[in-house]
């Protein structure tokens, strides 16, 4: 029932992406948006993900983007800057404990929910920015899951995260908020060979598939 009701007031709004769910875990009492996730048990986040995704959408012209892509299991420090040094947190684990609980949500909405569209984290995994990382955008996601949508950079100042070159060169397709600065770093990192025409088409591809996506349903 509250997927479809945030589906049909979407549709009737005419936003076409909601920026949810989010399906991070109550991994700490303490995280400051334990109220946006539904639980510290990974399979019953992804089936509760998967419902509400399947009534968000249900044949409308309206798509959902779970978040945040991954292991962003705090608030405090969650961003950090790496233009000026300022560190952010470092969610470290092995790759069993990444695997069978914090990727499982994301996981089971590629496979189950036929999901289009995906957000990234600012946190570090193991000393790498989530946002930044080919293992997790790439290779996990599109290449081990056959994710065929368009990954979102999580909102504000991103280019002063990651920059815009690696990040679109890591997988990421939208990177927000956008603007001069993203396009220069992008520009930039073309001339330099850190993300070449055929990734950058891609990325475009991606957000095609993701609007025609939309489309179908209207």
């Amino acid at each position: 029932m509250f997927g479809d009701a945030v589906g049909k007031e979407c549709e009737e709004q005419q936003v076409n992406v909601w920026l949810a769910p989010a399906v991070n875990l109550h991994r700490n009492p303490l995280c400051g948006r334990n109220f946006e996730y539904f639980s510290e048990d990974p399979y019953l986040t992804g089936v509760c993900a998967c419902e509400i995704t399947k009534g968000v959408q249900n044949d409308r012209p309206v798509i959902v983007c779970p978040k945040h892509f991954a292991a962003n299991e705090q608030e405090t420090f969650r961003r950090g800057n790496a233009g000026k040094n300022v560190d952010a947190v470092d969610s470290i684990l092995t790759e069993r404990a990444l695997r069978e609980q914090y990727l499982k949500p994301f996981e089971m909405l590629v496979k189950d929910a036929g999901i289009a569209c995906i957000m990234t984290s600012f946190n570090k995994i193991n000393g790498s920015f989530s946002g930044g990382s080919h293992d997790l955008c790439t290779q996990i996601l599109r290449e081990e899951w056959g994710f065929e949508g368009a990954v979102v950079t999580d909102w504000g100042d991103m280019d002063m995260v990651v920059d815009g070159a690696d990040a679109v060169a890591a997988g990421n397709d939208i990177v927000m908020p956008g603007g001069p600065p993203v396009i220069r770093q992008i520009l930039k990192g073309y001339e330099e060979g850190r993300v070449t025409r055929e990734e950058l088409e891609q990325a475009v591809r991606h957000l095609l598939i993701m609007i025609k996506r939309i489309r179908l349903a209207d």
